[in-house]
This record gives C-alpha cells, structure tokens and sequence, in this order.
C-alpha cells in the first residue's frame, strides 16, 4: 500500500508532483516484486468516496499469479441492465472531460 505524508483525501485532490511520486513508487514496488517474488502480474487500485474506507487517499499494488482467485468483483445485475447505461455514461464522460472544472 502506497500512501502519501501530506493528507489528501481522493484522487482528485492530489497534486502533480504527489501524484507522480506516487506512480513511481508504484513503479518501484513492481520492480520489486517481480524480482523478490517472481509474480506473473500486478494490479494497481485505489478505492474513493465511499469506498475509501482510511480518509487518506491511498493505492494498493496487488501481486498476482494465475489462477490465484483474484478479482475486482462483478455488478449485481446482468450485462444488458447495463449497456444503455454505458452507452448514455460514454457520452457523458466524453463531455465531462473537456470541462475546466
């Protein structure tokens, strides 16, 4: 787990040079990882809002092998309940990152 000195509270809240420090210690602990343990992957996550569950931004560097029962979780409902919801998000999303906010 990577987790900053300075408090930042979610993603949006970091600011670039602690957002780089911190992709690059992600980097580091990687390299190490797969040198140490010999691991077949690494997954990088880090929970927000609700589901951030310390009130300090943090990220996870997640070692894996295959077939090691790893996973992010699936929606509760089918895939087609979703699929317009995508579709409609995508647009959304497109928009919403060529805002200045």
């Amino acid at each position: 787990m990577i987790l900053p000195k300075k408090h930042f509270t979610d993603l949006v809240d970091l600011d670039i040079g602690t957002a780089t420090e911190i992709m690059k210690a992600s980097q580091k602990i990687t390299t190490a990882l797969k040198k140490v343990f010999r691991v077949e992957g690494v997954s990088v996550c880090q929970n927000g809002g609700i589901f951030n569950d310390l009130g300090h931004y943090h990220m996870h560097v997640i070692p894996r092998f295959k077939g090691d029962g790893f996973s992010w979780g699936e929606p509760s409902f089918e895939q087609n309940y979703f699929l317009p919801l995508m579709v409609q998000s995508e647009h959304l999303l497109r928009g919403g990152l060529h805002d200045d906010k």
